[in-house]
């Protein structure tokens, strides 16, 4: 099974979204996951209000996150840019296969879903 080793591009399909070719979304069991499809070195903090509550960031890809409650995956946030000097995703994102330029504007996204 291939396994996550860069993410140099994400990608929103009709399916779910995709870090490379690795699909992930809520729902998913982040230990088996991270078990079957990841090679990339993450950081897990536990929330100090609720010990089954964890955040997970991948260690060079900081603009990346994810959410679990219970093990269970709640949020994956993608940060395609910050104010100035915050980390930020320099890949490809992709809405339906349409590459998103960044920077970007809501009215660039709302026009990928307008038919």
């Amino acid at each position: 099974m291939k396994k996550l080793n860069s993410i140099n591009w994400v990608s929103f399909k009709e399916d779910g979204l995709y870090l490379e070719d690795i699909s992930i979304g809520i729902g998913i069991n982040i230990d088996e996951w991270l078990t079957n499809s990841n090679n990339l070195e993450i950081e897990l903090e536990i929330a100090k209000y609720d010990e089954k509550r964890e955040y997970i960031e991948f260690v060079n890809y900081p603009s990346i996150s994810i959410s679990t409650y219970n093990k269970t995956i709640e949020s994956i946030n993608i940060y395609p840019y910050e104010y100035q000097t915050s980390p930020y995703f320099k890949g490809d994102i992709f809405i339906f296969y349409k590459k998103l330029e960044v920077p970007f504007k809501s009215d660039d996204i709302e026009s990928i879903f307008q038919l």
